[in-house]
């Protein structure tokens, strides 16, 4: 009899114990998080993002075309964070660029949480394909990223400046694998390229054949950062990439992670508390001014924040603009809604 109830005691315990972790599992929010292809920074910082975050919540990844695909996927609801260019935030809020006549502004439902790790414009060729500057890009097959990808307006804003179009090259849009592989089958001159270094896709490029990168002159940086705000002055360290013996200048951008307004503000909140929690292992992902801090999260940042990043800003000693809803007040959300 003592045996008997022993054994249903036990049995009773292990379904306790059941029940609460598969609680545990089941009853974890979900986040829908936007990336991009699956050789760039987006979709490496992505999942060791999930994987971080693991314990609090259920992630779900997909895959997108990137920045502008990102903030058009939040808008209509099919994700709930991205990470997006901060040129790109700053023309969707001005009208520019792809989004001209068409601000997000006024019915924009996306706010930023933190900016994360700066992303290197860069601009890959062959070695003795004698491609040394943007004015030699004329008439080339180029591949300008994704069609509706950050990478596109970079590669736009760049060749604008030597006066040129995507009327005076012959643009390709491929993903930044694609790309790679082109240019190493001889099947376009040149690629844009935009994303924290060492980009897995240029890296093994750079052990399959010989590439430099076009660089951009001190004038190029100023005007196209005069030009738009969310643009920072960027170095690729020599060493970098195979036989990349020399560093680099070049433009960057920071890549900004944003959330749908929709997302409760103590899920935000946990989520951003997670990166700078764990910003050491964050900090492995990128080699270009990847350390977060209170200055990083807010650089170049175009949009105002999310209430529950601002939340937790503040207890961190750092005061931003806060995200408004129609009726004029912080989007604060509640777990009760």
């Amino acid at each position: 009899m003592k045996k008997l109830r022993l054994i249903i005691v036990c049995l009773l315990l292990a379904g306790i114990i059941t029940f609460f972790v598969c609680y545990h599992i089941f009853s974890k929010e979900k986040i829908r998080i936007g990336t991009g292809g699956t050789m760039g920074m987006y979709n490496t910082y992505t999942q060791k993002l999930a994987e971080i975050v693991k314990n609090d919540f259920k992630i779900e990844i997909k895959k997108t075309d990137g920045s502008s695909a990102n903030l058009r996927l939040m808008q209509n609801g099919y994700i709930d964070v991205a990470l997006v260019q901060s040129d790109t935030l700053y023309n969707a809020e001005n009208g520019l660029g792809i989004f001209e006549g068409t601000p997000l502004r006024k019915n924009r439902h996306y706010s930023a949480v933190t900016g994360v790790y700066t992303e290197a414009v860069q601009i890959v060729v062959r070695k003795g394909s004698g491609i040394e500057t943007i004015a030699d890009l004329k008439q080339k097959k180029v591949s300008v990223g994704d069609e509706e990808s950050g990478v596109v307006q970079n590669a736009l804003e760049i060749l604008n400046l030597y006066g040129l179009s995507f009327d005076a090259i012959e643009p390709v849009y491929m993903s930044f694998k694609e790309s790679s592989e082109a240019l190493k089958n001889g099947e376009i001159d040149a690629f844009f390229c935009t994303g924290g270094t060492p980009t897995e896709a240029v890296n093994i490029l750079s052990n399959e054949c010989d590439i430099k990168f076009i660089e951009l002159t001190e004038d190029d940086i100023s005007r196209i950062m005069n030009r738009n705000p969310g643009y920072v002055r960027c170095t690729i360290p020599a060493g970098t990439y195979n036989g990349q013996d020399k560093e680099i200048s070049t433009i960057g951008v920071r890549a900004v992670l944003v959330a749908s307004n929709e997302l409760n503000e103590d899920i935000v909140y946990e989520l951003i508390k997670d990166i700078f929690d764990n910003s050491d292992e964050l900090e492995k992902i990128a080699s270009i001014d990847n350390k977060i801090t209170t200055q990083s999260a807010v650089e170049s940042v175009m949009i105002p924040f999310h209430a529950g990043a601002a939340k937790y800003l503040q207890e961190v000693g750092v005061t931003v603009e806060v995200e408004k809803n129609s009726d004029g007040g912080s989007v604060f959300g509640s777990q009760d809604e």
